[in-house]
C-alpha cells in the first residue's frame, strides 16, 4: 500500500520518498509511504504525519491559505532578517 500527497521541498528518505524533476529542477509533489511489514496502520499514519511535517507541506499550506502582497512578503522577510541580525549580535558580544 502506498499513500501519496503533493510536496514542495525536496528531500529522500529510506522510509518515504520525494521525487524531483531533473529537467524544471521543481519538486513532483508527491510524497510516498511504502507500508512497511507488520507496521500496523497507526504506525504508518504515524510516519506519515512525520513525513509530511518534514517535506514542509504543512508550512507552506499556511503560507498559501491567504493570499499575501508581494510588498508584504518582503516586509515580513525583511523583519525575519532583522531580528536574526540582531540575534546574532546578541551573542557575538557576550
Amino acid at each position: 500500500m502506498a499513500i501519496l500527497t503533493n510536496s514542495r521541498s525536496a528531500a529522500h528518505r529510506a522510509d518515504g520518498e520525494w521525487h524531483r524533476n531533473t529537467q524544471s529542477g521543481r519538486i513532483n509533489d508527491v510524497v510516498k509511504l511504502t507500508l512497511r511489514e507488520r507496521e500496523t496502520a497507526q504506525e504508518a499514519v504515524r510516519r506519515f504525519r512525520k513525513l509530511v511535517e518534514r517535506s514542509g507541506i504543512k508550512k507552506e499550506m499556511r503560507v498559501r491559505e491567504f493570499y499575501e502582497k508581494p510588498s508584504e512578503t518582503k516586509r515580513r522577510a525583511r523583519l525575519r532578517a532583522q531580528r536574526r541580525s540582531r540575534r546574532e549580535r546578541m551573542l557575538t558580544s557576550r
